[in-house]
C-alpha cells in the first residue's frame, strides 16, 4: 500500500477536527507532537486533543479556504465558524508531516476575533 502524501494526512486530520471526531483526529498525530499557537505551546498529541475537545462545543464548523504545500509542510487556511452569534475567525494551521504522522502544528489567527467566541 503506497504511503499517503503530507497533504492527504493533514487534510484527513483537519476533516476529523471539523467533524469533531477527536478519536480519529488523534490517529494522525505523532505522540510527541509539538504545537504552537497564540495561547498555548503543547508537547504531546494527548495535550492537544485535551485542549481542542472542549473547543469543539463552541465551533459550528471549519470552512476550508485554501491548502498550500511545500515538502513535508502543509498549510490549511480556514474560517472557524462559531456556534454563538459572533463573526467567523480566519485561521491558518501549518502541519509538518513526518512519515505518516503530523509531528508539528503551528496555528496563526487574530486573538481578539477568537476571544469574541467566548
Amino acid at each position: 500500500m503506497p504511503s499517503r502524501t503530507p497533504q492527504a494526512i493533514a487534510e484527513a486530520y483537519f476533516e476529523a477536527w471539523r467533524d469533531k471526531d477527536f478519536v480519529a483526529a488523534r490517529e494522525y498525530l505523532h505522540d510527541d507532537l509539538s504545537f504552537q499557537g497564540p495561547f498555548d505551546t503543547l508537547n504531546s498529541a494527548e495535550d492537544l486533543i485535551a485542549a481542542i475537545t472542549p473547543l469543539g462545543a463552541l465551533v459550528k464548523t471549519l470552512e476550508k479556504q485554501n491548502v498550500l504545500t511545500g515538502g513535508q509542510d502543509v498549510c490549511i487556511i480556514y474560517d472557524l465558524v462559531p456556534v454563538k452569534d459572533a463573526p467567523s475567525v480566519a485561521m491558518s494551521e501549518v502541519y509538518t508531516v513526518t512519515g505518516e504522522k503530523i509531528t508539528a502544528i503551528r496555528v496563526i489567527f487574530d486573538t481578539a476575533a477568537f476571544t469574541a467566541i467566548f
